[in-house]
């Protein structure tokens, strides 16, 4: 009010803006955590940046010792060291180039940028060949499957260093920020997945990414509007509340008796003790769901589903071709179900979800 406007003092209002920038900080250990590694491979990239598409070495230079002293130890030290020998060797600059090889070959005796520097053939025999080059992508791959994430990362990170050129390194990229939205923030993820869309402009991959961030605009409540300019209710991706699982199949006809039964035959001999409920109904004018409820959040349902998918009975029989299984929250469901735009649910599921 008014009055009470009038009765704050200086100080009062200090206290009432430091509260509410409090209230935006991180403040759990684990929030900190997400916070601090988002920040270090931001400087990571930010130097990367600065001189693989400006050009702009000297940018570099001061990005990347920025980071050392930051923080001293990470695990890109290494990276980093090496990063600054190529620098130096092209700048050039023989003494300070010397320096970081010192620093690399003393405190990272074992790692591939040693190798590198010290044989001149390391290079030559990384360069694999092609299919010896699909099967580290492949194995890489299965590992992202395997929510091996943080693999998955040091893999792409390596792929970027021995496959200079090579067509599958947008795959590699695309699959690095993939890897790092399952480990990180949706921040680090959309960061991530502009990375690739800046790297590889007219590759496939631009194009995954570009979907990928259009539905995190949607995720996120940045909709489009319908025909009459009328915004259009979105998905909302909220991983801590409530998650059902969804077998969608696009046949009303189909009899699922079969398949509820082995599906209540899993529930029972793998959680018994959760009390899972299934139910059916048909959505939309050509989609039958069957939907298993509930779990406490994302991860709870993801556990589910991985079991599932090791289960070789309950989908033995059934068309995967009109076959879609997928988690959901019960807003989301909702929504679905009115709007009937399954296709448009499965696409946000993948991008945010997978």
């Amino acid at each position: 009010t008014k009055d009470k406007a009038k009765s704050m003092t200086r100080q009062d209002s200090i206290e009432a803006a430091k509260k509410r920038l409090m209230a935006d900080l991180p403040a759990d250990e684990k929030t900190k955590l997400a916070y601090a590694d988002s920040v270090r491979d931001a400087f990571y990239a930010l130097g990367m940046i600065y001189r693989e598409r400006l050009n702009d070495l000297k940018k570099s230079v001061e990005t990347f010792e920025e980071f050392l002293k930051k923080y001293p130890k990470d695990p890109s030290e290494s990276a980093i060291y090496y990063q600054l020998y190529r620098i130096f060797l092209k700048v050039p600059d023989p003494a300070k180039a010397e320096k970081f090889k010192n620093l690399l070959v003393t405190k990272f005796p074992e790692s591939e940028y040693t190798k590198i520097i010290l044989d001149p053939n390391f290079f030559a025999a990384s360069n694999l060949s092609k299919r010896e080059t699909e099967q580290f992508y492949e194995e890489t791959y299965r590992q992202y499957h395997a929510r091996q994430y943080q693999q998955v990362v040091d893999r792409c990170r390596t792929a970027e260093i021995r496959f200079v050129g090579n067509p599958l390194l947008p795959k590699f990229s695309l699959l690095k920020a993939l890897a790092t939205g399952q480990l990180k923030d949706i921040k680090a993820f959309r960061t991530a997945l502009q990375e690739v869309v800046k790297g590889y402009p007219g590759d496939t991959v631009e194009i995954r990414a570009k979907q990928m961030l259009e539905t995190l605009d949607r995720a996120q409540g940045i909709g489009g509007r319908d025909s009459n300019g009328v915004k259009k209710p979105t998905f909302v991706y909220k991983p801590d509340t409530t998650h059902f699982l969804v077998i969608a199949i696009e046949d009303r006809t189909l009899n699922l008796n079969d398949l509820k039964i082995k599906l209540s035959n899993f529930n029972e001999a793998n959680f018994s003790i959760k009390a899972l409920q299934q139910t059916n109904q048909v959505v939309g004018t050509n989609f039958q769901f069957l939907t298993v409820r509930s779990f406490q959040n994302k991860r709870e349902a993801l556990d589910y589903l991985a079991m599932l998918d090791n289960d070789d009975e309950v989908f033995q029989d059934l068309n995967m071709d009109i076959t879609d299984v997928f988690l959901i929250s019960p807003s989301n469901l909702q929504l679905l179900v009115k709007e009937s735009n399954v296709k448009e649910y499965v696409q946000f599921y993948r991008s945010v979800y997978e």
